[in-house]
């Protein structure tokens, strides 16, 4: 199958975009932009059995969409919202007819758990169980609005990135601050807390070392992050 009654959707999305009836010219540019340059990209695609049901959706989604729009002449701002819905959708279809989408949403996925896990570990440490317990709700909502594609729990899961960065950036000063004197350190912290040296070594050692793993494993997310984003509806 091909895709011809997409690109005729875009066309009369584009046509809507341009009247001013419905939008305000100015804030519409980009859109109509990139509608061109999805249409281009829909043009050279092959609808195989497997992603029709997808593509079907995609067809009758922009049709109510653009309905609604008909339908609600005044309201230019929950029309501009509508607009960039849909364009959401075509991007992520976009991503989903060429096999890319469900395989960087993984790898965001999996970059984000580490990121979050590795948060959850190390920062009691210096900010106690407040900041942990503060980031567990909006961790907890990343990872079901990542597994669901929702573009709002993408930007939910993005919370966790400064305070990620922050975090580790105490552990590698740390480390730095302890690397000539590592094993007085560990003595220190076995005698005041009533450690074996053994276990002391360990949290001496280890933290920074995590914390040297997080700084890029945060940057890499929020880069696949960014990478992604075109792929959540």
């Amino acid at each position: 199958m091909k895709t011809a009654e997409i690109g005729k959707i875009i066309d009369q999305y584009v046509t809507l975009l341009n009247n001013k009836d419905y939008f305000e010219t100015a804030k519409v540019e980009k859109l109509i932009r990139d509608a061109g340059q999805l249409k281009s990209s829909f043009a050279g695609m092959k609808i195989t059995e497997e992603i029709n049901h997808i593509y079907e959706a995609l067809c009758i989604k922009g049709v109510k969409i653009m309905d609604e729009i008909k339908k609600n002449k005044q309201d230019r701002k929950g029309n501009m919202g509508k607009a960039k819905m849909y364009l959401r959708y075509l991007k992520a279809a976009e991503g989903d007819f060429k096999g890319v989408s469900l395989a960087m949403i993984q790898k965001y996925f999996k970059y984000y758990m580490g990121t979050s896990i590795l948060f959850l570990a190390l920062s009691p440490q210096y900010f106690g169980f407040v900041l942990p317990a503060l980031l567990f709700v909006p961790i907890f909502l990343g990872i079901r609005g990542v597994k669901s594609r929702s573009y709002n729990g993408l930007i939910m899961s993005t919370s966790v990135i400064p305070v990620a960065l922050m975090t580790s950036s105490i552990w590698i000063r740390n480390g730095f601050g302890i690397m000539g004197n590592v094993e007085g350190a560990a003595s220190a912290l076995a005698q005041s807390n009533n450690l074996s040296s053994t276990v002391a070594m360990l949290l001496t050692v280890v933290p920074p070392f995590f914390g040297m793993l997080l700084f890029p494993l945060a940057i890499l997310t929020a880069y696949t992050a960014y990478k992604s984003k075109d792929y959540f509806i």
